[in-house]
């Protein structure tokens, strides 16, 4: 698992100078390629293909895989696995798919998963903010290690409510004194970030926790306690950005809807099959309105470009994808959180997450994020906690069941 794990810190870190190299063959090519063995080999030995093929996640995954599949092919797709290519992309969310489900099959390595998650965040948030003292002028955003300021606040809003949670559960002192620390350099890069997009998520991340977890009071105060006076430290915040927006936070917001009608009228021209995987920047100069000002660039809107560039059926997969992932963390909040011991901590890591999901949902209504990598992990690791869930219901009967056939009667 080392192999696995070190591959998922990578993710939020995918600009690093060691990491960011293009072509057929990089560094996590090749980290991804050494850990397929290992998921196999676990997949032989612990098999679970009929959880996997009964998991809603992975059927609405193979009808979303198929249709961008399809897509990229038959509009003329060139076959490259170039870092940049769209086929690359499709082909590492399989890749990724299957390392995660195939080895994230117990407690213990699911929990590391979650804490590899929220230490590369935090390690991601060291970078912007030493990205900011190199760059210390008024209006700049930092988080070039995750790909820009708005791709790392996906990152940063997602861990920092989900790490939240559990360090208000956590009753271990030194998960909670790791908690927190990734909390605080969270936060700091966070408001660094100062995306308005990942703001509205984090919002609505809490709120849900507030709503779920019974901890809303206490989720309130340590929020205040935290942010509060990093928005009176920490330069170029948020709330400068909604309050006062210069005139490049305005240009910006017209550039996307911009971008976003132009999306739209390619939805309403291709209902069925879409633009093509990976060709919304080339093509929406065409189906932008003359009157508006040229704008060729990405959507900015993760869900209107998977609309545009695959279709409504493609888009309907996507929506599938997000909903049962979010189902299935509440099925496993439902039935784990009125346990103890494991069963308490799964419940809780599930609730944890759906939070975490949820503003990573909100924040990508303003980035395209369907070929960033982290955001896969987030959607991806649902799937995981059912198998987890059957392995400790198993185990707990089994342990139970000398105990029970002491008390049969003798024949």
């Amino acid at each position: 698992m080392i192999f696995y794990y070190l591959l998922l810190f990578t993710l939020p870190l995918n600009n690093h100078r060691w990491l960011a190299a293009e072509g057929a063959f990089t560094p996590v090519k090749y980290l991804a390629l050494v850990c397929l063995p290992f998921a196999l080999y676990r997949f032989v030995i612990r098999p679970k293909l009929d959880a996997l093929l009964r998991s809603p996640v992975i059927c609405f995954f193979g009808i979303y895989f198929a249709v961008m599949f399809f897509s990229y092919f038959s509009h003329g797709g060139n076959a490259s696995l170039a870092t940049n290519d769209p086929l690359f992309h499709v082909v590492s969310m399989l890749v990724l798919i299957i390392l995660t489900t195939f080895q994230v099959d117990t407690l213990p390595r699911l929990r590391s998963v979650v804490w590899v998650m929220i230490g590369s965040v935090g390690v991601a948030s060291v970078y912007a903010v030493r990205d900011w003292l190199s760059n210390p002028f008024v209006g700049y955003r930092p988080g070039g290690i995750s790909g820009d300021s708005n791709y790392f606040s996906v990152c940063a809003s997602t861990c920092l409510v989900m790490t939240l949670h559990l360090a208000l559960a956590s009753k271990s002192r030194r998960e909670k004194v790791y908690l927190y620390g990734c909390l605080v350099t969270t936060s700091i890069g966070l408001l660094m970030a100062a995306s308005r997009g990942a703001f509205v998520g984090v919002a609505a991340g809490l709120l849900f926790l507030m709503l779920r977890s019974g901890r809303g009071l206490r989720t309130l105060v340590l929020l205040a306690i935290v942010i509060v006076p990093l928005l009176l430290i920490v330069p170029n915040t948020i709330v400068q950005r909604f309050v006062h927006p210069g005139y490049g936070e305005q240009k910006a917001v017209e550039a996307r809807e911009t971008a976003w009608r132009g999306g739209l009228q390619m939805v309403r021209a291709h209902p069925l099959a879409g633009v093509g995987l990976g060709r919304f920047i080339d093509v929406v100069t065409t189906y932008e309105d003359p009157r508006d000002p040229e704008i060729r660039s990405l959507a900015h809107n993760t869900y209107i470009e998977v609309a545009a560039e695959l279709g409504i059926p493609g888009f309907l997969a996507y929506i599938g994808l997000a909903v049962s992932a979010f189902a299935a963390l509440n099925r496993t909040a439902r039935s784990s959180l009125g346990g103890q011991g494991k069963s308490l901590l799964l419940g809780e890591l599930a609730v944890g997450l759906q939070g975490g999901f949820l503003a990573a949902a909100v924040g990508s209504f303003f980035v395209s994020a369907w070929f960033f990598r982290f955001f896969w992990l987030v959607l991806f690791l649902p799937a995981c906690f059912p198998i987890v869930e059957q392995s400790l219901t198993s185990r707990t009967s089994v342990a139970l069941m000398p105990a029970t056939l002491k008390m049969a009667p003798s024949p």
